[in-house]
Order: C-alpha cells, then sequence, then structure tokens
C-alpha cells in the first residue's frame, strides 16, 4: 500500500508538473455514411454515423502538438433498389473502435479567445 501511495503521488506531481502541456476532453461527431458496390445501379442513401470517445493533446511548445483519441464510431448504409418487379431495402451497421493518432499545428497564442488549430494522421 505504502509503494502504491508514493506511485500516486508521484505520478500527480509529474501530471502537475506538465499540465500546461496535456489536455484531456471528450470528443464527438455525426456525419453520415454509404454503401458503395461497383457496377450497382441502385442509389446511395443517406446513412447517419456517429462518434463518441476521448482525446489527449499534448503541446510541445505553443504551435505544435500531438493527439491521440480513442473513440466508438458506428457506421453503416442503406440500399434501396427494385429487382424482377419487388422493392427491397438493404441495410447493415458497422461498429469500430477507432484510434487516431495526429500532429497538430496550432494558430495564435496559448490564451487567445478563438486559437484555431489544423491537425493530419492516421486512424487505427
Amino acid at each position: 500500500m505504502k509503494t502504491m501511495t508514493i506511485a500516486l503521488v508521484l505520478l500527480l506531481s509529474v501530471s502537475a508538473l506538465h499540465a500546461q502541456h496535456i489536455s484531456l476532453g471528450p470528443t464527438a461527431g455525426f456525419g453520415h455514411t454509404w454503401l458503395s458496390v461497383k457496377d450497382a445501379t441502385y442509389d446511395n442513401k443517406f446513412y447517419p454515423a456517429y462518434n463518441i470517445g476521448a482525446k489527449l493533446v499534448y503541446s510541445t511548445n505553443t504551435n505544435w502538438g500531438f493527439s491521440a483519441d480513442v473513440k466508438f464510431s458506428g457506421e453503416g448504409g442503406k440500399v434501396e433498389d427494385e429487382l424482377a418487379g419487388t422493392d427491397y431495402e438493404y441495410q447493415y451497421r458497422a461498429n469500430y473502435i477507432r484510434v487516431p493518432v495526429q500532429g497538430i499545428y496550432f494558430f495564435g497564442k496559448v490564451g487567445d479567445a478563438v486559437r484555431p488549430k489544423i491537425s493530419l494522421g492516421p486512424s487505427f
């Protein structure tokens, strides 16, 4: 128990020293997905997609940083078509755990009321 308490105090101390460079918060999004099949004659229909998760951002200096997210993403598609005089509808849902890792460039300075950023990176 004593070792665990010391480790926790050290971890909190290191976090407090670097707190000005680290931010953690929730993230959520909404969009759309569609089904794409080569040489198909049907119309793609809007199908809602969403994601929710957490984001960790580490700033190495005033303008540069890195981020990593862990997101649950719900996607899918919907197809409506007619075959031999019969209308049919096909829906599918796909759920993913996504881990985007990004490099970030921050415009402006720390403490500005509005501070846009641009980010780029892969999603696993």
